[in-house]
């Protein structure tokens, strides 16, 4: 089946994170707000790529350090009183970030090209940082209405790439990752796209945590 291609896109650059605004307390330890805009293009896509128009880089814990790098040293300027500060709450908050860093890689044999599908263009960079090859994205959101043909689509792809796991957020994903485990052997993995919630100081770390070890079982099963 040919299916329509389009870009999945991602980016490194912590400082142009756009359509998301980040509200980041002076302590470089309190998690960032993210008022979430989806993308309105939803159209799936097969063997897609990865440039830099994604804003959800903060899905990526490697790229998420560099954006409390980033802020820690932006403040720093703007503040020079509390500069050490400043440095000194990021390298703590750092410190966590590359555990969950490293917990990650330490399942790359699980998960190194492991072939999968997405349903929120976020899990791209989920993708990307346990090497797994997001190979068709249907993007979905409250105002996505999802075809006959589309459902078709995916469990083409499913069939056709050898996909056991899909990545979905369950508020928009839930139906469909439904109506496709019936037509499937597919495991459906809900996973948090960190883009609400309390906000408290440690809610991306727990998120975080928690996401990882729904994709270690989903992998181990």
């Amino acid at each position: 089946m040919q299916m329509q291609n389009r870009t999945v896109t991602t980016t490194a650059d912590a400082e142009s994170d756009s359509d998301h605004d980040h509200d980041h307390d002076a302590d470089a330890e309190s998690d960032s707000d993210h008022d979430h805009e989806a993308d309105a293009e939803s159209d799936s896509a097969h063997d897609h790529d990865h440039g830099d128009e994604n804003a959800h880089a903060w899905m990526s814990v490697p790229r998420y350090r560099t954006m409390v790098k980033t802020i820690a040293s932006h403040l720093a300027q703007k503040d020079e009183a509390h500069a050490e500060e400043y440095y000194a709450n990021a390298e703590k908050y750092d410190a966590k970030l590359a555990k969950l860093e490293k917990e990650q890689d330490s399942l790359k044999s699980l998960t190194d090209g492991q072939n999968i599908v997405i349903f929120h263009e976020a899990y791209a960079y989920v993708a990307d940082d346990f090497s797994m090859n997001a190979c068709y994205l249907l993007d979905l959101d409250e105002e996505r209405s999802v075809s006959a043909g589309e459902i078709k689509q995916v469990i083409s792809a499913i069939k056709d790439d050898g996909v056991s796991v899909i990545l979905a957020e369950e508020l928009y994903g839930k139906s469909m990752g439904d109506t496709v485990s019936c037509e499937t052997d597919v495991h459906v993995v809900y996973i948090d796209p960190l883009n609400r919630g309390e906000y408290d100081k440690d809610s991306y770390l727990d998120g975080m945590e928690q996401n990882i070890e729904l994709i270690k079982d989903a992998f181990t099963k």
